[in-house]
C-alpha cells in the first residue's frame, strides 16, 4: 500500500543520519519527494526519532548542492533486496528553494 501522498522521484546520492549523542550514521537514498525521502541504512532506527539528514541533492546539470534538512523516522524495515533497513523519513521544514527542485524533477 502506497503511504506517501507525493509523487516519488528516484535519487541516488549518499548521505549522512545525525542524532544528538550518536555518530553519523551513512545511508544512500533512493527516492525523495516533497513530503520525505527514503534511504537504505546497515542500521534500523527507532520510529519518530527526529535529527538531521545531511546529503548531496543533485541541482541539474550535473551540479550538486550539499544539503541538511530536518527529518523524523517514519518507519523502518529490512529489505533484502537492498542490502539494509528502508528507512522512510519526513521532513521537517523543508527550505522553500529545495521544494522547487524537487517539484521541477522529473
Amino acid at each position: 500500500v502506497e503511504s506517501r501522498v507525493h509523487r516519488r522521484h528516484p535519487i541516488r546520492t549518499r548521505g549522512h543520519l545525525l542524532f544528538n549523542g550518536h555518530q553519523p550514521i551513512p545511508v544512500r537514498t533512493l527516492d525523495i519527494s516533497v513530503g520525505g525521502i527514503c534511504v537504505v541504512s546497515e542500521f534500523t532506527l527507532p520510529i519518530k526519532i527526529q535529527g538531521v539528514m545531511d546529503f548531496s541533492m543533485p541541482m541539474g546539470n550535473g551540479r550538486f548542492a550539499q544539503q541538511k534538512i530536518g527529518i523524523q523516522v517514519i518507519h523502518s524495515i529490512f529489505c533484502s533486496k537492498e542490502d539494509g533497513f528502508r528507512i522512510g523519513l519526513m521532513f521537517i521544514k523543508l527550505p522553500v528553494g529545495l521544494l522547487k527542485v524537487i517539484q521541477a524533477m522529473h
